[in-house]
């Protein structure tokens, strides 16, 4: 068994020079690259959490993956079925104004992110998260908050790569 793992390593010594190296190096760099992801899905969702301690883990998976539109989309079902109490329904609307209130991802929108604050305002009055929400309204409209924009690992930022589906 050790002599043909010998041979196999020699052999591949050897026809290093006819391109089967160069092979063997794209593996390598597609495995340096599929590491460097999962590296920064996992900083992503650690530099999330810790600027916005409020959002559910769905939503932290949904901005350390990049499914932002996604996870926006099924809060939004459940918002607008109303058979869901209206605790649900207003949570639903304030996760959507909390994922997009968090500098983390590329969809990031102060914009946005008060327009489902003040959706939360409008419609549950009575909420009990009203006065959470009036705070976050108010920080959003304070110009000297610039909150950190995360910035993704360098490596990643392959020039002409396929957009993800």
């Amino acid at each position: 068994m050790n002599g043909r793992v010998v041979v196999v390593f020699l052999s591949l010594l050897m026809l290093q020079g006819c391109g089967v190296g160069w092979g063997l190096s794209a593996v390598s760099y597609g495995a340096l690259q599929v590491s460097v992801a999962a590296e920064d899905v996992r900083k992503r969702a650690e530099a999330t959490n810790a600027m916005e301690p409020e959002l559910i883990d769905t939503s932290i998976e949904a901005i350390s993956q990049n499914k932002v539109l996604d996870a926006e989309r099924a809060y939004l079902h459940i918002y607008e079925d109303k058979s869901n109490p209206d605790n649900v329904r207003a949570q639903a609307l304030y996760q959507n104004g909390l994922m997009y209130g968090v500098p983390t991802h590329k969809h990031y929108s102060k914009e946005r992110a008060m327009m489902y604050f003040e959706k939360v305002m409008e419609e549950f009055p009575h909420s009990d998260q009203n006065l959470e929400v009036s705070k976050r309204i108010a920080e959003l409209q304070d110009p000297s908050k610039k909150p950190a924009y995360y910035e993704p690992n360098k490596m990643l930022l392959i020039p002409n790569t396929p957009a993800s589906k």
